[in-house]
């Protein structure tokens, strides 16, 4: 028998994906990102709305559900699996994905590096969370 989706192992990976690609553009490489785009703080502050945010919440549901899903289907179970499935996936449909594309319109390396190690760690950070969470029964049970 198939377990079923873990909806809250689901969420708190969402959250800690959200919070961790929150950290990783605004405080790590806020200043390397702006200038490897050509651009100023003003400039971004000027131009950024809720549009972003909602469209990097929308998409990184939809990127747990799926891991959420195919972990499912091959029935990975476990921290480490968890992770290395999820991270073999970002790495060849997203990081070289972004770095292919950013080296054919002659963007820095830099920039690739920065947008496709944020993939790379936040699919680490979902993938070991559901596979931990894994075969483990619900977490809250009735009563």
């Amino acid at each position: 028998m198939k377990r079923e989706i873990n909806h809250l192992g689901c969420w708190v990976a969402i959250g800690l994906v959200c919070a961790f690609l929150y950290v990783w553009y605004n405080y790590i490489f806020f200043e390397a990102w702006l200038e490897n785009n050509n651009m100023k703080v003003e400039d971004f502050v000027a131009n950024r709305g809720f549009v972003p945010y909602a469209m990097s919440l929308i998409t990184t549901v939809l990127i747990v559900y799926f891991l959420e899903w195919l972990f499912i289907e091959l029935d990975v179970d476990g921290f480490q699996a968890g992770m290395a499935i999820a991270v073999a996936i970002a790495f060849t449909f997203s990081f070289l994905n972004v770095l292919g594309q950013d080296l054919y319109l002659f963007r820095p390396l830099q920039i690739s590096l920065i947008n496709g190690g944020a993939n790379l760690f936040a699919c680490l950070i979902a993938g070991g969370i559901l596979g931990a969470w894994a075969n483990k029964g619900p977490i809250i049970k009735e009563l």
